[in-house]
């Protein structure tokens, strides 16, 4: 008892002493806390000075001081005044510090302008200029729209206790430091006073010319200040309050320790109330314990001798329990040891089985039903539907899939397929133009990527070896620093992504989303992590769902390039081959699926392929065989109609499932069927073109090369020809990885096993061991499969090395393959393509990758160029800059559209905005007003939409009236050729070509073509601009291979083909063996073929001409010249062909194809000449001016093709003035006789003047006998003449006589002067005719340029690449916005005039239907038919009544030829009326009431008219009514309401004309009349019976013809004789009214210039004297009815040649048109 209170008394003491304790250091901390708080009083008394500092500043930047008021009133500020903005907001938390900054015109203010301590380069900040308008418009309508908010804002930042670190380093990061000697914010000087602290506006000077500045590079008060005093305020206060904050050290720290001793007293009171509880709950617990024991005895028993043996036994028995516990104790100790040792064991094991068994969690909860429900859904749906759509359109119907399942509430996996196509923010980043420079992309790492190197990057880069992804696959999941490695090293579209994390599309394309907003969203989710594998990031693809990583990777070492594209359709075809009732029949132009398939197929060696035009008994052998057959180029009408195929397709389920061989009847044969018999088809045609009995019996998949998927390829291939030991080894590792994933996945599999079975594994100590060697070869194996990907990661950067190679491969494929949307003609093989590039690698300088682009570039080039008509090659190097300027990233949304036509572009843009709105894409707001009053309209409307909906432009619109730029606009918008002429303010160095290009056709519309050219030349390099037209025949041979043949396809002159290739064989000195073809008979190609193997041993050639004419050998010959067992290398087929002809599809995509007709142009005429001549024809002449004369017919030949080209203008019989390459060479004959003959006459003694030439009968010849013996046109053989007499003639021929081709003076080569003329010597002097002019003009020959010699090029070419644009996979830089479902066909003609001069109706026909045309209809205003007939039945005139013309006719000298040939143009006239009325009645009452008149009870006419109506135009059936009587106005030419109007204006002249009478009738309007020759007879007739009557005989009348001065509006007589005429159209020439003559200048900007009053009179063809040099001006109906003449207008001008009339084309008609 006594301890026990010895315990309590100590336990008492020790709680007193802590007690004690506890309240002394209270004590202590109070103490401590006043004198803290004393002193914090002191230094806050210290800092007031500061603190007032503060407060001044403040107050000058307060609402009521002005500052931000004048600062918000910059229209585009200073960058400086941007960037302190931009500090503000960032302090008073605006915008997040850990936001980028503000992108002030590409100046990076985080990353690439920053040392390494954060701070801002000044330097560089100060050569940046001024902020980009967009970016301050921004500024202002985010913060500064509300000034005394932002005041508010300012006033309340939190500083009295100093600023946050946060806000601390953002302003340091921002403000310069000074040295030490100099004062700072880090010293204890100032920035904001005293006269060393400010840095002054000289010193800014001198820092600018010096870069020894005691500053670091960061902003300074002095260097704000010369930007702005406002600013600089800004800044100083921001830098008081940084100072502030520097100082406020002390009171920090002070604050704290108050803070310190504060929580340490409330600590020590707590566990001090605690101790106190423990005790007194440890204190009842003892009490409860001491009630529970027994009472103590209070005396001892006495013990005695007798109890010692009891005792002694007592203890024996403790002794024996005490033995039994010691040794149950060590036993136990042994156990307990043991079971240690087993539990370390097993948490071992369980700790290594950790990541597996998460990793087989998430593997069961991925194949849980709701998981997979969903996606079985969308990839059932997808292999149903979207083989046969191309990428955008898969894009379509899978985002439709998965609107669908959402529709219905599946279940929402997390893994779900297609899951970005649901999400537009996750789509990508579109190229949007925002600048004149270049834009930046963000990479997957979330920085700002720079634009790649000129010319070979790629701005939807599938940059990651399409090979490796799935070898990486998973495992870098679970090594997050080779997945980082990986992907600084890959794009943005891997095959990783494809398989496992795409944030993009589900395959295919690369459609992105132009939004803003989606590029911080992605630089947000990049900050945090350089490579988020995330659930909600990662998407599968429909390969990857159906396939695992082993399975996948198998089929890749087949030889297989898996891209996004590409994995989607070897799904298909794998689900094909496995359980469908339906062979696969793969649609792909290119004849790519033949190769890509074989590496599907398991046993390739196996398979049969032959071509269905070469197919015999194939099918049966590889039916008995059990062999896999593919049939390429399937025509689908032959496929369908042979019994035996149809038999074959329907039983594919008995091949899938049989095992045994059957009989079965195949087309009346029983054949011994083999179960392993499988069956492939390949087409060329796309599959909307397949017949739908085709396509509901097979399965089509659409086998489409995107630009990614070539340039795997190409970088694939590239490798394999110049680093096939890099390629080894990679194989190599690709297997051994296969092999350890096979490993792996088997040891997983035991693991399962031994796992699953039902004993324990504790207690069993070999399991215990098995599974711990299991797991150590899982290990083993893991990190051989680690090592493998290291090893890969090293090859992928130097592959990534090549990648330029690949990316201009790739650039070059696609140029390729957009001219077959142009025209299927145009298709090349893939295969062809793929040599080429071949050849290119192996030929190449490989000092440079430049240098390897370059010849990969011309050599694609020139073989695509000379397979073109034509019309098409512009075409193709537009297309091609393009494209080049897209994979630089120099060319955006938009961009294209523009350029085809302004309003295009801006519903682009506007479509690009509405779809995804945003803060940033708002347009900008620019003024519609016309900038400058000289402007034209058209302009003005389309710069306003440049600046509105394209920011790089806008700033440039907005300075464009200011500081006298006004000249430097006028002289681009007024010069001739604009498209050369400097951009105003040096835009040329801001500007890319594409801007350009755009600038150049918003000013100037009419100048299309040729800005297009310019930008070609601006875009390619000069080889490829300046490329000859004439194609080397003997470079053809060298460069392609012996069993391709060459197919020369020509349209009109047959024997051109011939002729070139004859050039090629003597020049080699080969044999030729020429062939023509006649008969399509077995006869005559087994003939043929028996030629051709015999050439093939003796290394000759072969042509055959006019091939096409035996389709039997066309559709066997690539097989034939495949299985000859012996070819010369000298050996060549040559092959003539009919453009168009029908012609085997094998045949055209394997051919070397080359369009041989001769060139159109007027240089590229000419620069083929020396093919045409021969040395024997060229040194006939014996006289220096012979070949000088060649040179002249040659130029006369190109000018009259020329001239053909702009139609009725050049020509009125243009389809009949078409030269060929035989009446030039015939021309060269005969002028070779000529000079001969003259020789000839000299050598034999004849007179002196034999040598002198007749100029005149060589004239006559090219006139009469070569150009001229089928010409029936007056006008026509007069211009023919015309263009003799300029350049044949002795002045003429003459050394220094200076031609004149339009505006460019122009000398005959000196070559063509020599004695000894050489045609090499001969073609190298013609590289300089008319140097720099590709296009032609109508001045060169001799024509004035107007609006009706256009020819529609511009037209042509734009509608194209309309066309082209359509059909390309979007991209960034292109996204089919105006068209969200499939685009149909072409639906003829365009609607849409990519100018004013291309609105003429034969201008639109060469245009093509395409997305542009679709806007323009969506886009007119819809016409209400109802009203539309009511206005037109009210304007049409009434027909007078039979009694009324009666009266008149009687009043008027009754039936006279005059009265009779009025009434005979009233009844034409109101039949056409009469049929009008019927109509339109008709439509308007079905418009009216459509419940009585049910469309199909319509017929078809009317239908047709209310659809014309409709579309504004004038209904065809009332044209062709028309055309009964005259030939009026084509479709399209005129308007709907000038026709009508038309119509009435015949009326009121014919009413008049019946009222007055001919005596009274002052003039007439000769195309006012159906039959204008019955009025010119009448006057014929008047004439004739007055002669008569006076001379008694008959003579031959003529008309005279006087051009008065005269308006019809000032005529109220007729004239004594003869009639008046009025409304007569002069082309060709100006008629200038004020001085009555004729101008030689074009007429108007319509082509045509109105006459005044004409005064026709008929005389005797005796009485009329015949001038000298007149030209009789032809009167014509109108310009599509040149046969005959109304009559003639002689015009005459002193010291003008009347032929110059001639060459002009100058004519008149009676209509405008």
């Amino acid at each position: 008892m006594n301890s026990g209170d010895d315990s309590e008394d100590t336990s008492l003491e020790f709680m007193q002493l802590r007690e004690k304790n506890v309240s002394e250091r209270v004590s202590q901390l109070d103490e401590a806390v006043l004198e803290l708080q004393q002193a914090l009083q002191q230094i806050r008394a210290d800092m007031q000075s500061r603190k007032d500092n503060v407060l001044s500043w403040r107050k000058k930047v307060d609402k009521d001081s002005g500052c931000l008021d004048r600062i918000k009133n910059f229209q585009t500020p200073p960058l400086l005044v941007a960037v302190v903005l931009e500090m503000m907001m960032n302090l008073i938390g605006k915008k997040k510090l850990h936001e980028n900054k503000i992108d002030l015109k590409n100046f990076d203010f985080t990353s690439s302008r920053r040392h390494s301590n954060g701070r801002l380069k000044l330097k560089e900040l100060a050569e940046e200029g001024k902020v980009d308008r967009g970016v301050w418009k921004a500024m202002q309508n985010s913060i500064l729209s509300d000034v005394k908010k932002f005041s508010d804002l300012i006033i309340g930042i939190e500083w009295e206790d100093g600023l946050s670190d946060d806000q601390v380093h953002m302003l340091r990061s921002y403000i310069g430091r000074c040295s030490k000697t100099e004062p700072g914010i880090t010293g204890e000087g100032s920035l904001i006073d005293g006269p060393r602290a400010v840095l002054e506006v000289t010193r800014v000077a001198q820092w600018k010319r010096t870069s020894d500045s005691p500053v670091e590079e960061g902003l300074t008060i002095g260097a704000v200040r010369f930007s702005s005093e406002d600013a600089a305020c800004l800044l100083a206060f921001m830098v008081a309050l940084l100072e502030y904050t520097e100082h406020c050290g002390p009171l920090k720290e002070t604050l704290r320790n108050i803070e310190e001793r504060r929580q340490e007293k409330k600590d020590i009171l707590k566990l001090d109330q605690e101790m106190k509880q423990l005790e007194e709950k440890e204190a009842l617990e003892l009490q409860k314990r001491q009630a529970l024991l027994p009472p103590e005895m209070d005396e001892e028993k006495m013990m005695t001798k007798d109890d010692i043996p009891n005792l002694e036994r007592q203890m024996l028995d403790v002794q024996k329990k005490y033995d039994e516990c010691i040794h149950e104790k060590y036993t136990l100790r042994c156990q307990l040891k043991e079971n240690k040792t087993k539990l370390a064991s097993l948490k071992d094991l369980i700790q290594n089985f950790a990541d597996l068994e998460e990793n087989w969690q998430n593997e069961v909860d991925k194949h849980a039903n709701d998981q997979l429900l969903t996606n079985s859904v969308l990839v059932s749906a997808f292999l149903t539907y979207c083989g046969g759509l191309n990428f955008d359109h898969r894009n379509m119907v899978c985002k439709k899939f998965v609107e669908i399942v959402s529709q219905h509430e599946l279940p929402e996996p997390t893994n779900k397929l297609f899951a970005s196509l649901a999400r537009p923010a996750l789509k990508g980043s579109l190229l949007l133009s925002t600048t004149g420079k270049p834009s930046k992309r963000l990479s997957r790492t979330g920085s700002q990527a720079t634009n790649p190197p000129p010319l070979d990057a790629h701005a939807s880069s599938h940059n990651l070896d399409s090979r490796t992804g799935v070898v990486l696959g998973s495992e870098l999941k679970e090594d997050s620093r080779l997945a980082s490695k990986a992907v600084s090293l890959s794009g943005s579209h891997s095959q990783l992504d494809m398989l496992q994390h795409s944030k993009s599309f589900g395959f295919g394309a690369n459609p992105n989303a132009p939004d803003q907003s989606l590029r911080s969203h992605q630089e947000s989710r990049a900050s945090s992590s350089v490579f988020s594998l995330s659930e909600d990031d990662m998407e599968l693809a429909p390969l990857s769902f159906l396939l695992d990583e082993n399975a996948i990777q198998r089929e890749e070492n087949k030889g297989l390039l898996l891209t996004r594209s590409t994995a989607d359709n070897l799904a298909v075809a794998l689900q094909e081959e496995s359980s469908n009732d339906r062979w696969l029949l793969l649609s792909d132009p290119t004849g790519y699926a033949i190769e890509w398939i074989q590496h599907v197929v398991n046993d390739p060696g196996n398979m049969v392929v032959v071509s269905h035009d070469e197919l015999k008994m194939e099918l049966f052998h590889a039916l008995m065989n059990g062999s896999t057959l593919l049939v390429t180029d399937v025509n689908p009408d032959v496929l369908l109609a042979d019994e035996s195929f149809r038999i074959v397709m329907k039983k594919r389920m008995f091949f899938l499932t049989s095992e045994e061989s059957v009989k079965m009847k195949v087309a009346n044969e029983e054949v011994e069927i083999d179960p392993g018999f499988r069956l492939y088809l390949h087409t060329s045609l796309e599959p909307q073109y397949i017949r739908p009995e085709l396509v509901a019996i097979t399965t089509v998949l659409r086998l489409e090369q995107s630009r990614d998927d070539t340039m795997e390829l190409m970088l694939d291939r590239f490798l394999a020809l110049e680093k096939p030991r890099l390629q080894e080894e990679r194989k190599a590792l690709q297997i051994d990885k296969l092999t350890y994933g096979a490993k792996l996945e088997k040891l997983e599999s035991t693991l399962l096993t031994s796992l699953s079975k039902g004993s324990k594994v504790c207690g069993v100590t070999g399991r215990t061991k098995n599974l711990q060697m299991l797991r150590k070869q899982y290990s083993e194996t893991k990190d051989n499969i680690r090592r493998s990907i290291r090893k890969l990661i090293d090859i992928i950067t130097t592959r990534e090395s090549y990648r330029e190679v690949a990316v201009r491969g790739a650039v070059m494929f696609e140029s390729c393959y957009a001219m077959a949307k142009v025209n299927p003609r145009y298709m090349v093989s893939h295969k062809h393509l793929i040599t080429l590039f071949d050849q290119c690698i192996q030929q190449a300088d490989k000092s440079s990758i430049r240098m390897v682009n370059e010849k990969l570039t011309l050599t694609i080039f020139q073989s695509a160029q000379r397979s073109l008509e034509d019309k098409d090659r512009f075409l193709y190097s537009l297309i091609l800059a393009f494209l080049m300027e897209e994979s630089r990233g120099r060319l955006h949304v938009g961009d294209r559209e523009y350029i085809i036509h302004p309003s295009f572009g801006q519903a682009t843009m506007q479509a690009i905005r509405a779809h995804y709105p945003t803060a940033e894409n708002k347009p900008a707001s620019v003024s519609s007003k016309k900038p400058f009053d000289w402007m034209k309209d058209e302009a003005c409307s389309q710069l306003v939409i440049l600046a509105t909906h394209y920011s790089w432009f806008t700033d440039a619109y907005d300075r464009m009236p200011r500081d006298g730029r006004e000249t430097q606009w006028r002289t681009l918008c007024e010069n001739e050729v604009p498209e050369k002429t400097p951009l105003p303010d040096k835009l040329d160095e801001v500007f890319t070509p594409v801007q350009r290009f755009m600038v150049v056709r918003g000013v100037r519309g009419d100048r299309v073509l040729q800005a297009a050219e310019h930008f070609v030349q601006q875009v390619l390099s000069k080889k490829l601009t300046e490329f000859p037209a004439a194609v080397d025949f003997t470079q053809v041979h060298k460069t392609t291979d012996i069993r391709t043949p060459i197919a020369l396809f020509y349209t009109r002159e047959p024997d051109v083909p011939k002729s070139y290739v004859e050039d090629a064989a003597k020049k080699l000195g080969i044999k030729l063996t020429t062939i023509s073809v006649n008969l399509n008979t077995v006869e005559e190609s087994d003939m043929i073929k028996e030629i051709l193997s015999d050439a093939a041993v003796e290394g000759e050639w072969v042509f055959i001409g006019t091939a096409h004419n035996n389709a039997q050998f066309l559709c066997s010959i690539n097989s034939f010249l495949d299985g000859l067992p012996k070819v010369q290398s000298q050996f060549q087929l040559w092959l003539s062909l009919n453009w168009t002809a029908s012609i085997p599809r094998l045949l055209r995509r394997n051919a070397m194809k080359i369009f041989s007709d001769p060139p159109n142009t007027l240089r590229d005429h000419m620069l083929s000449v020396p093919m045409y001549l021969t040395t024997e024809v060229l040194k006939v002449g014996g006289r220096s001016d012979y070949p000088a004369v060649l040179h002249n017919i040659a130029l006369i030949h190109g000018l009259i093709n020329l001239r053909a080209h702009y139609g009725h203008s050049g020509w009125a019989s243009d389809s009949l003035m078409k030269c060929t390459v035989s009446q030039m060479q015939r021309a060269f004959w005969l002028a070779s006789k000529v000079f001969r003959d003259a020789m000839l006459l000299a050598a034999d003694g004849g007179p002196s003047d034999a040598k002198t030439i007749s100029w005149q009968g060589i004239r006559a010849l090219l006139a009469e006998y070569v150009y001229g013996g089928h010409i029936t046109n007056n006008q026509d053989r007069e211009k023919l003449y015309a263009i003799c007499e300029h350049w044949i003639g002795a002045l003429l021929l003459r050394k220094d006589h200076e031609h004149t081709l339009g505006r460019i003076k122009y000398k005959i080569p000196s070559p063509f002067f020599s004695s000894n003329p050489k045609l090499g010597t001969i073609a190298m002097s013609l590289q300089n005719f008319l140097q720099g002019v590709t296009m032609d003009d109508p001045e060169l020959a001799n024509m004035n340029a107007s609006m009706d010699m256009y020819s529609g090029d511009e037209q042509y070419i734009l509608t194209n690449l309309n066309r082209v644009m359509d059909s390309t996979t979007e991209n960034m830089a292109l996204i089919h916005i105006l068209d969200q479902t499939p685009a149909p066909a072409a639906q003829g003609e365009s609607v849409l005039a990519v100018n004013f001069p291309c609105s003429q109706s034969h201008i639109l026909e060469r245009g093509v239907f395409a997305s542009a045309s679709r806007h323009m209809l969506k886009s007119r205003k819809p016409v209400e038919l109802f009203e539309l007939a009511h206005s037109i039945l009210q304007k049409l005139p009434k027909p007078p009544s039979e009694e009324t013309i009666v009266d008149l006719v009687k009043r008027r000298g009754g039936y006279t030829p005059f009265n009779c040939f009025v009434l005979k143009e009233m009844d034409c006239l109101f039949r056409i009326v009469d049929c009008v009325k019927e109509h339109l009645k008709l439509v308007k009452h079905a418009v009216e009431d459509p419940t009585k008149v049910l469309g199909d009870t319509l017929n078809d006419t009317i239908k047709s008219v209310a659809m014309d109506l409709h579309l504004g135009k004038i209904p065809r059936v009332w044209l062709q009514l028309a055309s009964s009587w005259e030939k009026g106005p084509s479709l399209g030419q005129w308007a709907l309401a000038q026709w009508i109007n038309d119509l009435c204006a015949r009326a009121s002249q014919l009413e008049r004309m019946l009222q007055q009478g001919r005596e009274k009738c002052p003039a007439y309007w000769l195309g006012g009349f159906y039959n204008p020759r019955g009025l010119l007879a009448c006057l014929k007739q008047e004439l004739l019976k007055s002669y008569s009557e006076a001379a008694g005989q008959v003579e031959q009348l003529v008309f005279r013809t006087e051009i008065t001065g005269r308006d019809k509006d000032h005529l109220r007589d007729p004239p004594p004789e003869g009639m008046f005429m009025h409304s007569i159209f002069m082309w060709g020439c100006r008629w200038e009214k004020s001085n009555m003559e004729l101008v030689d200048e074009a007429a108007s900007p319509k082509g045509f210039c109105p006459l005044p009053v004409v005064h026709l009179v008929a005389t005797p063809k005796a009485d009329k004297p015949v001038p000298e040099d007149i030209y009789k001006c032809p009167v014509y109906i109108s310009n599509d009815e040149q046969e005959e003449p109304l009559f003639y207008i002689n015009i005459k001008k002193e010291k003008v040649p009347a032929s110059r009339w001639a060459l002009r084309g100058l004519r008149c008609t009676a209509k405008p048109y």
